[in-house]
This record gives structure tokens, C-alpha cells and sequence, in this order.
């Protein structure tokens, strides 16, 4: 089971479910910090405008994750989730490639984009075991 946050966000009233999760509020963080880092970059760049379309898509899939009922829909929007995450990692080095951002400036959003495809992919594994598991496979067809 996805683990509850301990220590929630705390600009975030937690209203919905999904508010609560650990990886959400990973997530809200990664946010969080890329504003701040971002912040004063020139506009237009096409890796900027990609990483906040990507780290905006991270918690809209895990909250979506959060409301399906079937373990596969689920699976699916959290799989989303870490592609997006992986995405932001990408665009974290293009940025740095293009030398808008230090190489230094971006070591801590990686290993926060780290930390939350870790999550995700305990969770991800997690519902594979517990709930498709116990989905009865199909049985063979008689001759």
C-alpha cells in the first residue's frame, strides 16, 4: 500500500485523499523547487516550457492514480507519472547543456525526481503483487 506523508506540505490544506500520499507530496515539493529555480530564467525556452509541462503532470496522474478503482487504470496513471518524472530529469540536462542552468544547480532535483520514481515504483509493484495477483487468470480453452 502507497505510504501516507508524515510531514504533509505544509502550504497545503489536505482536502482530497491523494493530498496525503507520500509520492504526491514528493511531487508537490519537486514542484515547488523547480518554480524557485526557474523562476528567473529567460522565457521563452523549449526544455523550460517541457519540464513545466512535465513536473505539472506529475501529481495531476497521481491524483487521477488515486481515484481509479481498477488496479490496471491505476497502474497505468502512475506509470504516466514516472515517465513525467523522468522527463523532468531529462530537461533538468538539457538545461544545463544549453548552460541556462549550473550543473550543481540541478543535483537537488534530480535526487528529488529520484526519491519519487523510487516511490512510485514500490507502489507500482506493490499493486501488481497484492491486486493483480489475486485477478483469476483465464482458464485454458477446452478441445
Amino acid at each position: 500500500m502507497i505510504e501516507r506523508s508524515t510531514s504533509p506540505t505544509p502550504t497545503l490544506q489536505q482536502i482530497f485523499p491523494h493530498e496525503s500520499l507520500r509520492v504526491y507530496q514528493q511531487a508537490i515539493g519537486f514542484v515547488a523547487w523547480c518554480e524557485q529555480l526557474t523562476e528567473k530564467l529567460p522565457k521563452p525556452i523549449t526544455a523550460l516550457n517541457e519540464l513545466e509541462r512535465e513536473l505539472t503532470f506529475i501529481p495531476l496522474k497521481l491524483a487521477e492514480g488515486s481515484a481509479q478503482a481498477s488496479a490496471v487504470k491505476r497502474l497505468e496513471s502512475l506509470d504516466a507519472a514516472r515517465a513525467a518524472a523522468l522527463h523532468c530529469a531529462a530537461c533538468l540536462d538539457v538545461l544545463v547543456a544549453k548552460k541556462r542552468l549550473l550543473a550543481g544547480q540541478v543535483i537537488s532535483g534530480k535526487k528529488q525526481l529520484s526519491e519519487l520514481i523510487a516511490t512510485l515504483v514500490t507502489h507500482m509493484d506493490d499493486i501488481t503483487k497484492s491486486e493483480l495477483a489475486q485477478t483469476p487468470a483465464p482458464p485454458f480453452a477446452q478441445s
